[in-house]
């Protein structure tokens, strides 16, 4: 029973210690206020909304590697991704996950990072899921909390569209190598007849 009563406050006091130690704690729940509002904004294409949270410079280094800095090509790049005439995407829906705690560098930058998963709709038809990870730079100013930068990415190695590839991939040598057999075949039986009528 002692043991449960020392377990028990030693749990306590560590917990009681973390929150009085944790001086960002109100700026901490600023930053998940931030990043749920930038995926609201995200999931429902509010190009305004979504340029609110950025500081002023920002860099957002999209997964596909597209970078974006001002308005102009936030709306360029949502234009090539949903509207345009060779859009690739009818929706696209963010979760995004945080690794862990925000590091602050100073009282006014922080640093976080986490996971996502993106889930895509394809004008040509079908739904993907892909898996990418972020990082992020916030930056404090009089007005509260803006990102700064944000940089995501995909594997190259490990993810649908190159999976979609290298399905098609195989499927065209197999057709080739199946066109070739039956070609092959066929030039073989017409020159076994020539060479028996000769």
């Amino acid at each position: 029973m002692k043991s449960h009563l020392l377990l028990l406050m030693t749990v306590l006091l560590s917990t009681t210690v973390h929150a009085v130690d944790d001086a960002y704690a109100a700026d901490r729940q600023e930053l998940r206020d931030l990043m749920a509002k930038a995926t609201e904004a995200l999931n429902k294409r509010d190009l305004t909304a979504l340029e609110g949270v950025f500081h002023r410079p920002y860099v957002f280094v999209m997964s596909d590697q597209t970078m974006v800095t001002s308005m102009e090509t936030l709306k360029k790049a949502d234009a090539d991704w949903f509207a345009g005439p060779e859009a690739p995407i009818i929706s696209l829906t963010f979760t995004p996950v945080l690794d862990g705690p925000a590091t602050f560098l100073s009282d006014t930058v922080a640093v976080a990072s986490g996971t996502c998963t993106d889930t895509v709709v394809l004008r040509k038809g079908g739904e993907m899921r892909m898996h990418s990870r972020w990082t992020a730079t916030m930056v404090k100013t009089a007005d509260g909390w803006h990102v700064a930068n944000v940089h995501s990415g995909v594997s190259p190695f490990d993810n649908p569209v190159v999976g979609r590839l290298s399905g098609a991939l195989t499927t065209m040598v197999l057709w080739a190598a199946l066109t070739a057999l039956v070609v092959g075949g066929i030039i073989g039986l017409l020159i076994g007849r020539r060479s028996r009528k000769a």
